[in-house]
């Protein structure tokens, strides 16, 4: 008598109804990990994504705090004069920082 042999385990049955129930067992198995696997992938590259924008995001607010401390400057120095260059940096007295939550 013949047997039958699932093409995902290697299991041998005497009929071909339980080979075809293993192999769909077998397929259901490998279907479910790789779908955990390319979650897990999703999720690193979503988390190593994340943690570049918040890096991004520190830098820029670092800037814009320079910026406001060179305008605060100038504008100290020279507003006198009425050269005053808030016009050119609306941001400059206020930090992106206050208006996100990171």
């Amino acid at each position: 008598m013949d047997k039958f042999v699932c093409g995902y385990c290697g299991k041998e049955y005497d009929n071909v109804e339980d080979r075809m129930e293993c192999e769909k067992k077998c397929r259901a198995e490998i279907l479910k990990k790789e779908e955990k696997e390319k979650e897990a992938k999703r999720n690193e590259e979503m988390d190593n994504d994340y943690s570049n924008i918040s890096k991004l995001v520190k830098e820029r607010d670092r800037l814009d705090n320079q910026i406001s401390k060179a305008v605060r400057s100038y504008n100290k120095k020279y507003d006198n004069f009425g050269l005053s260059i808030n016009r050119f940096f609306p941001f400059a007295i206020t930090p992106f920082a206050t208006y996100l939550d990171f």
